[in-house]
């Protein structure tokens, strides 16, 4: 999740951040399968509403070790380096997880995507929100919501708990629709 430093125009935040993703991909073809950079929807920027972040940027990986060099690379790496004259790095957190795909149901047209940050209530555990997450909400929102045409769990990965630390999310729900107006 990128916020980007109020000093930068939109423009010139997504203009950087798309050739930082794309040098990211070529860079490190080796573990990365696939570089989304996803700017929240046009509508969002009005007035009377500013978005929480400017973008997303997701790297999917094909090992756990992959995933942890993505993000050092983000927090120390040259990554790093080439967005911090954009971003706001301290509202900018970097979640490292596992995907579940809950649902995966084919588009008829360019699908457009909704993301979720999601944290576990207080008073419950992190093994209790994933099962719950996972076993019995996953069930209901597919069954519920027939518009979601791909729904994916991302649950944080068990070493970002190590030494009492918290992620800055526990999990995020993404949801791929036809139109978000559904």
């Amino acid at each position: 999740f990128l916020r980007s430093k109020e000093s930068v125009s939109l423009d010139e935040f997504k203009h950087v951040l798309s050739a930082a993703a794309a040098s990211a991909k070529e860079d490190s073809a080796s573990y990365f399968l696939t570089l989304a950079a996803g700017h929240q929807h046009e509508n969002t920027y009005t007035p009377s509403t500013d978005p929480d972040y400017d973008a997303l940027l997701e790297f999917e990986c094909d090992s756990v070790a992959g995933a942890i060099e993505v993000e050092r690379s983000l927090r120390n790496g040259p990554l790093s380096t080439q967005l911090a004259p954009m971003i706001d790095q301290d509202s900018s957190p970097v979640v490292t997880s596992r995907i579940l795909v809950m649902k995966d149901a084919p588009f008829a047209h360019i699908a457009q995507k909704m993301v979720c940050p999601i944290n576990v209530r207080e008073g419950k555990t992190v093994e209790h929100f994933r099962d719950y997450w996972q076993n019995t909400h996953a069930k209901v929102a597919v069954d519920v919501l027939p518009v979601i045409h791909r729904y994916v769990q991302c649950h944080a990965l068990a070493s970002t708990y190590l030494d009492g630390r918290r992620p800055a999310f526990d999990g995020i729900a993404e949801f791929w629709f036809e139109d978000l107006a559904q």
